[in-house]
């Protein structure tokens, strides 16, 4: 480099006398991975492999780098190697390759030309000479390349910090005087090392924040921080700038640090919309926390002693009827969230909390059993952000999929979270998110597909944790744990509940409840089991979901303990809850189940179950099954062979071994054998470990769509692919795609 005429002529030469031309492409990955272990004397663990892709596949460059051990910078030597490459490259071209460096990966010509301050064509003539010396690479629309990483961050490297911050300046003011986006000129901005009070910097940093808030809230939250540092306390901007920080973080789910911040900004000395604007922040924070008292608190305070804005009232007054929702107390909740409309009236500027309170009144009708209205009530938000973009920092699919949910309409209830998980990444309002993962695993759990419930519980507990949503994480851990006791995976069961050392809120707490009492029943303890069940049915009965989760279990166990008075409440709530001609089949199918189980009815049993069967909760109807034909059993009827043999059956498929057991023990007690329990259909290890979900991820991934893609595809988030695609790998015993393409396209002997 530079390739000399003398070398062309010679090449031409050689090719006219027949000789073979080899062109040398990069190592593949599997190639990467032997020589790597050949130069470490071990296999590269993941982050050097991650690091040995800027080499692009070039052995020379691969090897300097290992002798690092491929996690370091570019080593020196490797830096050294690169100039005496780039050595003889006239000057022009060598600021042009450093330019091209720092403006990143991928290099626009226009761009390049405007950093180097040279006209478009002479750049893009001196651009094609290094294409031809293999420096740059064309990449597509119109951009180029480095055709190695490691020359682009040799050429970074072998600056010196003060130079390269002023490249940097340069780079972003040029780029602002073209027309480049805020947020390419703000990456230059932070790289250049901007002093403190360096108002353009401010600025720049803002644009790049506004730009990015609705779809990529971390990074303006990121970004606003960073216009901070810059300001000191006395700025006359500071304060505003501090509430958009907070409200930044809020909606890219970092909850604690939107929390400390502001309480550490608020102070009576601050702009009254500014403090408003704190305020409402650091209730939605500690709502989104799960600290519902202390948002009843400090909530209750502020809007009894403080003039407030009518936004600002009627978005306090809608987290307040939400914290009643969530602890359970719906009247107060509805009275209050009412307060919120009427505040807000038709107030543009307060339209944040009246869509608020019109959820929060959504879910007091679904948890009060009137879901027909519960789904309006959601549904028109949906309306009114299908016209008027993100309206709530809650999603109304939450809402709409809830109630969906209760009302058996399992179809319409999974359509609505897949969109729910679309608009969500479209929008940015990722603190939520999770909330939707879990709302899933319930349609995935009632639907028999327990294994695809029990991925999106877990992708649920792991975004939940990035987005530090501390109220999601009963809710969640519970319904994953009885999954798994129910399953027998009581170990892991056990671990998934360990971090709750306390659960206080009524809506999170019965899910949890219910997988402690079983866990307490799989280690022999049915007495403390009946206990802690009877003690929450007491405190949710006014909730129909939460009855409805916990009356079987509920019943079995007070049968089991001689608790007349026990199975009594039960009966009673359920007949009280199916006494209205619209009680759902799958309600009053479990009405009717209770009332067999307490009276031994063999007939009410059987009706039961057929009320079951038009219902779509499968595990429901398979214990049903297993309920009636033990009581056929007990009264030596014919017919309890193959009602407990469709019921085994049935609670198989879904892998509920424990069930199964207990179900063909006490038939066996009973006299009658239905067989034993068949080994789990679905391996544990091989293609035919791979839960539908996981399948349709790995097919896609195998097509060589990235994350991302696959995500869009599926609607459902990057996070979740990668959670399936890593279960995936761990099942088949692989490590990458090529792999896994490979496996996908063998078939089968």
């Amino acid at each position: 480099v530079p390739r000399r005429a003398d070398l062309d002529r010679q090449l031409a030469a050689l090719e006219d006398d027949g000789a073979t031309v080899l062109a040398l492409g990069p190592l593949q990955e599997d190639a990467v991975r032997s020589l790597a272990a050949d130069v470490l004397g071990s296999p590269p663990d993941a982050a050097v492999q991650d690091a040995l892709e800027q080499a692009g596949g070039n052995p020379l460059y691969l090897v300097e780098l290992l002798r690092q051990d491929g996690r370091a910078p570019v080593p020196s030597s490797l830096v050294r190697l690169v100039q005496r490459g780039l050595a003889d490259l006239p000057a022009r071209d060598m600021r042009l390759l450093q330019d091209a460096a720092v403006l990143g990966s991928t290099v626009v010509v226009a761009d390049l030309a405007a950093v180097a301050d040279l006209p478009v064509d002479e750049t893009a003539r001196a651009c094609e000479d290094m294409v031809a010396a293999g420096v740059l690479v064309h990449d597509g629309g119109g951009t180029l390349r480095f055709t190695h990483d490691v020359v682009r961050q040799a050429l970074v490297d072998s600056l010196s910090a003060p130079v390269l911050a002023s490249l940097h300046e340069r780079v972003a003011w040029r780029l602002a005087a073209h027309g480049s986006s805020p947020l390419r000129v703000a990456e230059h901005v932070l790289c250049s090392r901007p002093r403190p009070g360096d108002r353009r910097a401010v600025d720049w940093l803002r644009r790049a924040a506004a730009e990015q808030v609705r779809h990529a809230p971390s990074t303006a939250a990121d970004l606003l921080g960073q216009a901070l540092s810059l300001l000191a306390p006395d700025e006359t901007d500071r304060a505003v700038l501090l509430a958009e920080h907070v409200e930044a973080l809020l909606r890219a789910g970092a909850v604690d640090g939107a929390r400390r911040a502001a309480e550490d900004g608020l102070s009576d000395q601050l702009p009254t919309d500014v403090r408003e604007r704190l305020l409402v922040a650091l209730t939605e924070a500690r709502t989104a926390a799960g600290d519902l008292a202390g948002v009843l608190t400090s909530a209750g305070e502020v809007l009894a002693t403080r003039q407030l804005s009518t936004a600002a009232r009627a978005r306090l007054l809608a987290l307040v009827a939400n914290a009643h929702d969530v602890l359970g107390q719906p009247a107060a909740a509805d009275a209050t969230a009412l307060r919120a409309i009427d505040v807000a009236a038709d107030d543009p500027l307060a339209t944040r909390g009246r869509v608020m309170a019109q959820l929060v009144r959504a879910d007091v009708a679904r948890v009060t059993g009137d879901l027909e209205r519960a789904v309006l009530l959601a549904e028109g938000v949906r309306l009114e952000e299908d016209e008027r973009g993100p309206l709530s920092p809650w999603p109304p699919e939450v809402f709409v999929g809830m109630a969906l949910y209760d009302a058996d309409e399992m179809d319409r209830a999974e359509r609505v979270v897949a969109e729910g998980l679309r608009r969500g990444h479209r929008w940015g309002r990722m603190t939520y998110q999770p909330t939707l993962h879990t709302i899933a695993a319930h349609v995935l759990a009632s639907t028999g597909r327990w294994d695809d419930a029990l991925s999106q519980a877990r992708a649920a507990l792991v975004l939940a944790d990035d987005v530090e949503l501390g109220f999601l994480q009963d809710w969640t851990r519970g319904i994953a744990a009885e999954l798994l006791v129910r399953r027998g995976d009581l170990e892991e069961a056990q671990r998934i509940l360990a971090p709750l050392t306390c659960t206080t809120d009524a809506s999170t707490r019965p899910r949890v409840v219910l997988a402690q009492a079983l866990l307490h029943e799989a280690d022999g303890e049915e007495s403390t089991a009946h206990r802690l069940l009877s003690s929450q049915w007491s405190l949710s009965a006014g909730s129909r979901p939460e009855v409805r989760a916990l009356a079987v279990d509920t019943m079995r166990l007070a049968l089991a303990c001689g608790d007349e008075a026990a199975t009594a409440r039960v009966v009673s709530t359920m007949v009280d809850l199916t006494r209205s001609d619209d009680a759902m089949a799958g309600l009053r199918g479990l009405a009717l189940l209770c009332r067999g189980m307490a009276t031994g009815d063999v007939d009410v049993l059987l009706r039961a179950v057929e009320v079951l069967a038009g219902a779509p909760r499968v595990h429901e109807l398979h214990t049903g099954r297993a309920q009636a034909g033990l009581a056929l059993a007990a009264h030596g009827d014919d017919r309890a062979p193959t009602v407990l043999r469709a019921a085994v059956a049935g609670l198989e498929d879904l892998g509920a071994r424990r069930e199964v057991a207990r179900t063909v023990a006490a038939a066996r007690a009973l006299g009658v054998e239905v067989g034993r329990p068949r080994e789990a259909r679905r391996p544990d290890s091989g293609p035919e470990a791979l839960t539908p979900a996981e399948r349709e991820v790995a097919s896609l991934a195998a097509t060589g769509l990235t994350n991302p893609q696959i995500g869009e595809r599926l609607f459902v988030s990057p996070r979740t692919v990668q959670s399936h695609l890593a279960s995936t790998y761990r099942k088949l015993g692989i490590r990458s795609r090529v792999q896994l393409a490979a496996m996908l396209s063998t078939p089968p002997r």
